[in-house]
């Protein structure tokens, strides 16, 4: 069973569904990508969208969407898409309502939600929101965070709601929490819920914290180097490219960090502790990936930087042992004071 369909199993699979009965294990990493991907668009995508947030080429995105179209898993159809203040036609792919995509969902690892920096824009797709006052392409985040959540938390649109309790500054929503309309029935519960989660989140699948400071190349923002190396790392778990593990070879013997160094960004990156099984299932695939997705341009350098990474995987397995030794794991901890976690955080 691959290492991320695993945790998932172990950890997150509801009581009533067989962790041997497994109906995604046979997809291929990047159908699972796109599955998760298809999971958060409420509305469903386009094809060219599903590609871009699978990180996955056109091409390959388009085959996998066919693909779990012919497994009952998702649905494409012409449907009517609001871009900005102009609705407009397009083919959007979204989930299938069959009951066997339902159970395949619950199969799925939890998507890391992004938090911490905050996006300079509303997405163009909740534009319609703001139909009086103030033109959503001239708002700017997170200057204008406090009207952008007044705009999208009283509105009808649980899409909207949802992107802005993840996206938004904590203290913009702490603001609007204080004021009238806002201090009483379900949308305070959902605001109170949410900045507690935001502001203790530790080690779990859905905190994203950057590390370093993003960069401005050419007008566009791009991540630091540390963000990029720990992400990377992430990657790998989702999809199976060769693309990516070149990338890893090319920072450990290129640039000024290591692996060793990536690992230390991957647990600050994502809150999560040395314990985890999540970095030894890194570790797992840098040793052994497995099948990968080749690509032509790159297909020469596979048996070099594999090779390389192998031989990597020994110095670092031993740097993550005495980091592994300075942390006393939560279950450790509670075995000493006579307890059990129950949840892998240590949490009861």
């Amino acid at each position: 069973m691959p290492p991320d369909i695993e945790s998932v199993v172990t950890e997150r699979l509801p009581w009533y569904l067989d962790p041997d009965a497994n109906p995604i294990e046979t997809l291929t990493a990047g159908q699972r990508t796109v599955m998760a991907v298809l999971r958060n668009c409420y509305r469903g995508a386009t094809a060219a969208r599903v590609a871009t947030e699978a990180r996955l080429s056109p091409a390959h995105a388009r085959r996998c969407l066919n693909e779990l179209a012919k497994l009952d898993y998702a649905v494409c159809e012409e449907s009517t898409v609001q871009r900005g203040y102009q609705p407009t036609r397009a083919r959007v792919w979204s989930l299938s309502p069959s009951e066997s995509c339902a159970e395949a969902v619950a199969y799925l690892p939890r998507s890391p939600v992004p938090v911490g920096e905050c996006p300079e824009r509303v997405p163009p797709e909740f534009w319609w929101l703001f139909w009086s006052g103030a033109n959503a392409a001239d708002l700017r985040l997170p200057e204008h965070a406090s009207a952008v959540a007044s705009r999208m938390l009283s509105g009808p649109d649980l899409a909207a709601r949802n992107w802005a309790l993840t996206h938004l500054p904590v203290e913009s929503l702490k603001e609007i929490r204080a004021q009238r309309g806002y201090d009483s029935g379900g949308i305070a519960v959902a605001l109170d819920s949410t900045i507690r989660a935001r502001e203790t989140r530790k080690d779990h699948p859905g905190y994203v914290k950057p590390i370093g400071l993003s960069l401005s190349v050419s007008g566009m923002r791009m991540a630091s180097l540390p963000d990029l190396f720990s992400s990377k790392l992430d990657i790998i778990m989702h999809r199976s490219e060769l693309r990516d593990y070149i990338d890893i070879a090319a920072m450990d013997s290129q640039s000024p960090y290591t692996i060793e160094d990536g690992i230390r960004f991957y647990i600050q990156r994502y809150g999560i502790l040395p314990h985890s099984p999540a970095v030894d299932r890194i570790l797992n695939l840098l040793e052994e990936p497995g099948a990968l997705d080749g690509d032509p341009l790159f297909e020469h350098q596979n048996d070099e930087v594999l090779s390389y990474l192998l031989d990597r995987v020994l110095a670092v397995r031993a740097y993550l042992a005495t980091l592994r030794q300075a942390v006393v794991s939560p279950t450790k901890a509670m075995r000493q004071r006579g307890g059990r976690p129950e949840n892998q955080d240590g949490t009861t």
